[in-house]
């Protein structure tokens, strides 16, 4: 059954500068399980979905709007190569994975996700993602 869930989303980026820069905000999705994987979905306010699949080892982040489609794959310790267009122009990108952790307790989850990101060689900067996630309801079901 799908959980209606609020998220509490805070992201944080060391650039190659060493300069950071925290944003947070606030949404509402959903959060399931099919197929023995977890999906988290929700919309930001410019109208751009996230779709976050995930796996015991490996977790799956799409994100698509009206000027942007990313994929990224996380696996602890390893490069795994993602990708991001914008407007039109595709930039390869590769993901290393530092941290993938995911704490469940009665009322919803808590996810973090450390990352380092590459264009080419060059290292655009280091990530932090925690999500809190919490439980406020169940999606009706359907006939």
């Amino acid at each position: 059954m799908k959980k209606i869930v609020s998220i509490k989303l805070e992201s944080r980026q060391l650039d190659s500068d060493r300069q950071t820069q925290v944003t947070r905000s606030e949404h509402q999705g959903s959060w399931y399980r099919q197929d023995g994987h977890d999906y988290l979905i929700f919309r930001d306010a410019e109208g751009i979905q996230t779709t976050l699949k995930m796996a015991t080892d490996e977790w799956r982040l799409f994100r698509r709007g009206p000027n942007l489609e990313s994929w990224q794959v996380f696996r602890q310790g390893k490069s795994v190569p993602s990708e991001l267009t914008l407007m039109g122009s595709m930039l390869p990108l590769l993901t290393y994975t530092k941290r993938l952790d995911r704490i469940e307790i009665p009322s919803g989850a808590e996810l973090q996700l450390e990352y380092d990101l590459y264009s080419d060689s060059a290292l655009l900067g280091n990530f932090t993602l925690i999500l809190h996630l919490t439980i406020i309801g169940e999606e009706p079901a359907h006939a």
